[in-house]
């Protein structure tokens, strides 16, 4: 008898969950997400709740052997898994995995359990782990999610700080898979998607202001920013680098703008002068190299290179290719490059000579 009315129970909420799948299928699936849908699905989630806490089995009382006989006939009297509804419709509950706080944000695909179920009916999903029903969220989920689509940059924020709490907990991770994760996480950015794997640098304001031209491989700050605290983690949990002065210098040097345009030339000199102090003699020596042959230094007559120019105070002829800035606090990068500091002798020569010919 009592294995009759696990049964029973269970035919009866087989049928609930078949009209909340028809309902689902025929009403959220067809529309558009918006707050109409949102009000459908809370309402399909609270039916859902209302009948699984209806048919969750209770410790029964004076004998605990009642609610036990028909609970573990209600589980096995059938083949297929219990039919539960999950945020992607109503699916065998082995297909369903438990919420976890820090992956909503960008967990979309993978079917988890509503939070409105989950507060209701809390006790009978901690029987269901215990009986090996329902699973965590785990790493294989998130590289599930990631192939299915990629993430827009909020999204891909909330996967990073996740992926640092999984790694910080003490969760190994096998290289294979963190390749894979590098290589299948991909950030929407506009018309086109890139993987996280064609990134080799995250952006330190202080040291690269994020308004000026970058390297592709830069992690778009935009991203980074919401990671200021994480930047050891990013060198140690992502591989990614911070982009250092130099390597920035060997990009915008490469910019046709540098050469035309005084007053973006004026602003590169000025991110260069800012960081000089903490860069070191080789790094110095390599930023002389790239610069020494550009016209990147404008003057009173057009952009020069830094040996054809001369600081202002150098003024014993009208001539002179005398720098000309709009903030002049330059001096240590100009000195660097080669700007001068007197007249050549040879130049002097020739203009004394032209002035006493005259």
């Amino acid at each position: 008898m009592l294995c009759l009315t696990g049964i029973i129970c269970r035919i009866l909420y087989e049928d609930e969950m078949a009209q909340i799948a028809q309902l689902y299928n025929e009403i959220v699936d067809d529309i558009e997400f918006n707050e109409n849908t949102k009000f459908v699905c809370e309402w399909l989630e609270e039916r859902a709740a209302h009948a699984l806490a209806h048919f969750t089995f209770r410790p029964s009382t004076p004998n605990e052997h009642v609610s036990k006989i028909i609970g573990s006939q209600f589980f096995s009297c059938s083949n297929q898994k219990l039919s539960i509804l999950s945020t992607n419709g109503v699916l065998p509950i082995s297909s369903v995995r438990m919420p976890n706080s820090e992956m909503s944000g960008f967990i979309k695909k993978v079917p988890v359990v509503p939070e409105i179920i989950l507060g209701q009916c809390y006790t009978f999903f901690e029987e269901a782990k215990e009986m090996n029903l329902i699973e965590e969220l785990v790493l294989q989920d998130v590289l599930y999610e990631l192939k299915s689509r990629a993430l827009s940059e909020d999204e891909t924020v909330d996967l990073l700080k996740w992926w640092i709490s999984y790694r910080l907990g003490g969760n190994n991770v096998k290289s294979s898979e963190f390749s894979q994760f590098m290589r299948v996480a991909t950030i929407r950015m506009g018309d086109k998607s890139r993987a996280l794997n064609e990134f080799c640098y995250f952006l330190n304001p202080s040291i690269i202001p994020p308004d000026v031209n970058l390297p592709v491989e830069v992690l778009p700050y935009t991203i980074s920013r919401n990671l200021q605290k994480q930047h050891q983690n990013l060198e140690k949990l992502l591989k990614l680098s911070e982009l250092s002065l130099v390597n920035w210098a060997r990009f915008i040097v490469n910019d046709p703008d540098l050469e035309v345009l005084p007053r973006f030339a004026e602003k590169v000199l000025h991110i260069i002068e800012r960081g000089l102090k903490n860069t070191s003699q080789n790094d110095k020596k390599i930023i002389r190299q790239l610069f020494i042959r550009k016209k990147c230094i404008p003057t009173r007559f057009g952009m020069k290179i830094p040996g054809e120019a001369y600081f202002e105070n150098v003024d014993l002829f009208s001539d002179l290719s005398t720098i000309q800035f709009q903030k002049p606090n330059v001096q240590n990068i100009l000195q660097l490059l080669g700007v001068r500091k007197v007249i050549k002798k040879c130049f002097f020569f020739l203009q004394f000579n032209y002035v006493t010919f005259l």
